[in-house]
């Protein structure tokens, strides 16, 4: 069918558009900025960032209570943060900060107006619940466009996505639905990625020819492999495929490109963050969306990491307003690009490179179908009484479900029964197959960063036990 014509994409692009304009969030507001951005030169764009910056601890101190309180107990205002160095004058804000606070975070009057509530995927085992400003949501919109065109790829164009959030992919969606004719997309749910269901996806591929192809890492590759394991079912021919969500190694990326017969840009975001960073045409790490989120690669002690030196990724999300992230720890490591020279691309923002610790696995069921791990982390939005959880494959037919209980409470029995009769039917290997088992404490892996699947083979530290209370 080749690439979408012009009126097409004005309509899909139209569409898209049309779904953030319904709750007041205009991205054709940050479009210009942006494509202004990319081509400022270093010093151009530091002086926006930095007034952005600034933008958004004047408004978290006056309208947060949360960071009003911070700054007050360190006896400090919004005109103390003069540079970007100064911003380590705040405290470090972690997922646990983010509970204890609560609606201390969330800013008062008119910032909230249009606001909704969503939650993260939990790849960390546990989610994480936030508000999302209309200006957000539009930057967000705004950010896809913009890095779709460093690809060549003009807004608009048809895409296929394979994904696994439910609020994203609703599991027994049709691809063909009327909906998805308008946006000019279509969807395979990751979480249940079988034979059959890359054999019907296959084919309705070739008939949609996406001229993008965007899913998780792990995802892509597996259908990647079903490909080439069946020559000649897939005819595409996409423009680019960008990998997200987890970590893209060099050989699930080769596997890719050979399977689709496009190149594969990786791309670092997150539903609580929105885009950190993306690869460009060059593909020499991931340039930093400095003027959407603002970048801190620290160490241990909170010390910022040398180029090249691995850290943890913090992040300040410059344009939420109604629930301000100011250094928010995102759990990712990576490390600042070493290169002196500019991008070949032309781009001036900031590299990354080295991003590790968002592998996320599948769970192999006995009939061989690959089950997500981001299903079972959907089984626990907004459960009460979960501080995390940890699905480990202990046999090839066998699934230990590990909860940890928040402080002082226990989760609902009902939830555990709920939890484990889901888990058992999309295993498929019959209700005994799973268990779910309260423990005190699941102790986190060797680099200090929790894993909420552990796939058949991996290695990990028994729990504590669980000792009521």
């Amino acid at each position: 069918m080749g690439n979408a014509l012009p009126i097409e994409r004005l309509l899909h692009a139209g569409v898209r558009h049309a779904i953030g304009w319904r709750s007041g969030a205009f991205a054709e507001l940050h479009a210009g900025a942006m494509a202004q951005y990319d081509q400022a030169s270093p010093a151009q764009a530091r002086a926006r960032s930095l007034r952005l910056l600034r933008h958004v601890v004047f408004r978290a101190y006056h309208h947060v209570p949360h960071y009003h309180q911070v700054l007050t107990e360190r006896r400090l205002t919004p005109r103390d943060v003069r540079d970007f160095d100064d911003l380590r004058l705040l405290p470090l804000l972690g997922r646990d900060d983010i509970r204890r606070a609560g609606s201390a975070l969330h800013a008062g009057g008119r910032s909230r107006i249009g606001a909704r509530k969503d939650a993260t995927g939990g790849s960390t085992g546990t989610p994480v619940e936030f508000l999302r400003s209309v200006t957000q949501a539009a930057a967000i919109i705004a950010n896809e466009d913009r890095t779709w065109r460093w690809y060549g790829v003009a807004p608009g164009a048809r895409q296929a996505l394979i994904w696994g959030a439910d609020r994203d992919v609703p599991p027994t969606e049709d691809a063909l639905r009327w909906p998805n004719r308008l946006l000019g997309i279509r969807r395979l749910n990751a979480f249940a990625l079988d034979d059959d269901r890359c054999a019907i996806f296959a084919g309705q591929l070739n008939d949609f020819q996406p001229e993008i192809i965007y899913g998780y890492a792990t995802a892509l590759h597996r259908f990647a492999q079903w490909t080439q394991a069946n020559p000649g079912r897939l005819r595409i021919s996409p423009l680019a495929i960008r990998s997200s969500a987890e970590v893209l190694l060099p050989e699930a990326r080769a596997s890719i490109e050979a399977a689709f017969g496009g190149p594969v840009f990786d791309y670092y975001g997150a539903r609580d963050c929105g885009p950190i960073a993306g690869e460009c045409r060059a593909r020499d790490g991931m340039h930093v969306y400095t003027d959407v989120t603002w970048v801190e690669i620290v160490r241990d002690d909170g010390s910022p990491c040398a180029p090249g030196e691995v850290g943890e990724v913090v992040i300040t999300k410059l344009l939420e307003h109604a629930m301000p992230l100011i250094r928010y720890r995102t759990g990712d490591r990576a490390a600042w690009h070493t290169g002196e020279q500019p991008c070949s691309c032309g781009l001036t923002l900031p590299r990354m490179t080295q991003l590790a610790g968002r592998v996320g696995d599948f769970v192999v069921t006995p009939k061989g179908a690959s089950v997500h791990g981001e299903y079972f982390t959907h089984l626990f939005y907004h459960a009460a009484g979960v501080a995390r959880f940890q699905v480990r494959q202990v046999a090839a037919d066998r699934l230990r479900i590990l909860v940890e209980p928040s402080p002082g409470q226990v989760p609902a029995a009902e939830l555990l029964a709920y939890v484990q009769q889901a888990s058992a039917d999309k295993f498929g290997a019959g209700p005994d197959a799973v268990t779910v088992e309260l423990v005190r404490q699941i102790v986190p892996g060797a680099t200090g960063k929790h894993r909420f699947v552990l796939p058949l083979g991996a290695t990990a530290a028994e729990p504590l036990a669980w000792m009521p209370q």
